[in-house]
């Protein structure tokens, strides 16, 4: 019966034959056993309800993901030293530390490293490894010595950014990267000069308002913050209404007041002919019932939406639009009431 529901779940999800493939195993965390075989699962359930220890351990699972799950790829002995940077990370004592999965070779602390430049391969800082961390789930564990496959923290390099190449002082060529997509909107923060300022909270001033969005700037690779230095207002740009909106929110919590400006979708020239103007535009997929289909297409055809596909998906339908960033403004509140938080 689970097994139905969940090859029933995949379905519904849109998985592929590859995804629905897999293997089944019975497990109880708590308890702590794992099993294939039901007979198996049988007795340690009854050992369970009478109060006696079960025997089993959680080795078959361990056993699967090793038979299953590839192992990372790299050479660790003999390869040179290289990491693609895909997170950055802020810490008061050792300043900015770069995060990513190495790709070959080994690093300790006290090597020589070099900041590769994206793209361009260009040799961007110099430097050597002053703490190198592990990350085992949530934590960070300090270690003198890591190779490839391994999920490091490195610091020693202030310069580094979100896609450059931390390597040995022997590689001269960049690893292949993902670009960071643009931002979409911006927003204006400055201080709060309403008559109830100063009532909720405790960082009141510009200086406390640009200093925050600045550390912010430089761990969140998807936000910029423009700021001319000559007014209290500083201009944020972000990726959708969700990121910036998530930032205000922290902030709040964190005890800052501010005033916040409607967002603007930004546009820009177009590199081939100047005069023309390019707008941002997104790709949205929407489940809803198949009764609220009819609503959402109408309003988003409104909002200059194009319908791109349109499939059903067990009791729901999923529609495909294209449809410019300044369409989706406001309209989250709009599709919570008509599809009556279903969708």
């Amino acid at each position: 019966e689970v097994d139905s529901e969940l090859l029933e779940l995949f379905m519904a999800l849109g998985a592929s034959d590859e995804q629905t493939t897999y293997e089944l195993m019975y497990a109880s965390a708590k308890e702590g056993w794992c099993s294939k075989d039901l007979d198996q699962v049988a007795t340690y359930v009854d050992a369970a309800s009478k109060g006696q220890k079960a025997s089993g351990t959680m080795s078959p699972l361990l056993d699967a993901i090793i038979a299953n799950v590839p192992p990372p790829k790299g050479e660790r002995a003999g390869a040179p030293f290289s990491m693609l940077v895909t997170q950055l990370e802020a810490n008061p004592y050792l300043g900015k530390c770069a995060l990513g999965r190495i790709t070959s070779g080994t690093v300790r602390v006290g090597d020589r490293i070099r900041v590769l430049e994206p793209g361009t391969s260009n040799v961007k800082e110099d430097g050597k490894v002053t703490k190198l961390f592990l990350r085992s789930g949530v934590q960070q564990i300090e270690m003198a010595q890591a190779g490839a496959g391994d999920v490091v923290a490195i610091s020693g390099v202030p310069s580094v950014s979100v896609n450059s190449t931390i390597a040995g002082p022997d590689v001269s060529q960049a690893l292949e990267f993902i670009p960071v997509d643009p931002p979409t909107i911006s927003v204006t923060f400055s201080v709060n000069d309403s008559p109830l300022a100063g009532r909720e909270g405790s960082q009141l001033t510009s200086g406390m308002i640009r200093d925050r969005l600045r550390r912010e700037a430089e761990i969140n690779v998807a936000l910029q913050v423009v700021d001319d230095g000559k007014s209290e207002a500083m201009e944020v740009r972000g990726r959708g209404e969700l990121q910036l909106s998530v930032l205000i929110e922290t902030m709040r919590r964190e005890g800052f007041e501010l005033s916040v400006t409607p967002p603007r979708v930004l546009f820009k020239k177009s590199p081939e002919n100047p005069r023309q103007i390019l707008e941002p535009f997104e790709e949205i997929t929407i489940d809803v019932d198949h009764e609220s289909s009819g609503v959402v297409i109408e309003k988003l055809t409104k909002r200059k939406g194009e319908l791109k596909n349109f499939s059903d998906l067990a009791d729901k339908a999923r529609m495909v639009f294209h449809i410019p960033t300044r369409g989706l403004l406001g309209y989250a509140s709009e599709f919570k009431n008509d599809t009556h938080g279903t969708g």
